[in-house]
């Protein structure tokens, strides 16, 4: 949002991706209270229903858009979907601008795609951290993970002078189980 910020001359760039479960487009800018919207109203939803960028430019030369700014609960100037491939993961949308500057749309849709890049690539980092901590077959938490927090819960009853209690546990014919 600060490298959007900054090439938008927009004072505070928000960004908000699906959330798969419930469909909702759900605010993850620094420093928010993940606030949710829904995705099948408004400019936000619009552009992530479409996959296109939306500004009120284009809600004022085509009628058929004209209730979609009253749909939200933010007036916005522009909305960009978050496309990574054929899915669109979210929505960049801008509600104020300090300057307009003739190069918004594209500097709008190039800011859009490297977020959508970063968030995919935050994403994939976070399966392959989590495929690291999990035994594969089991999908139990692996030797390593165990000793990693056993170090930690040790270093915090020492620190805090608290007692501290392990119990292992063996399992006969555990395949039987698995």
């Amino acid at each position: 949002t600060d490298a959007a910020s900054k090439l938008l001359k927009a004072p505070s760039p928000r960004i908000f991706l699906f959330d798969e479960q419930t469909g909702e487009l759900v605010e993850h800018t620094p420093g928010s209270d993940s606030n949710r919207f829904p995705a099948d109203r408004g400019m936000l939803g619009w552009a992530g229903r479409h996959g296109q960028i939306i500004t009120v430019e284009d809600v004022a030369r085509n009628h058929t858009l004209a209730d979609l700014p009253s749909e939200d609960a933010t007036p916005w100037k522009a909305c960009a979907p978050l496309v990574f491939g054929q899915n669109v993961l979210g929505v960049l949308g801008v509600d104020t601008l300090e300057q307009h500057n003739p190069e918004f749309d594209r500097l709008l849709y190039i800011v859009a795609n490297f977020c959508a890049v970063a968030i995919n690539n935050g994403r994939t980092y976070e399966r392959a951290a989590e495929m690291a901590r999990r035994d594969g077959l089991t999908g139990l938490l692996n030797h390593a993970t165990f000793q990693s927090k056993l170090a930690e819960m040790l270093t915090e009853a020492k620190n805090t002078d608290r007692p501290v209690s392990l119990v292992i546990s063996d399992v006969d014919y555990f395949k039987h189980f698995n």
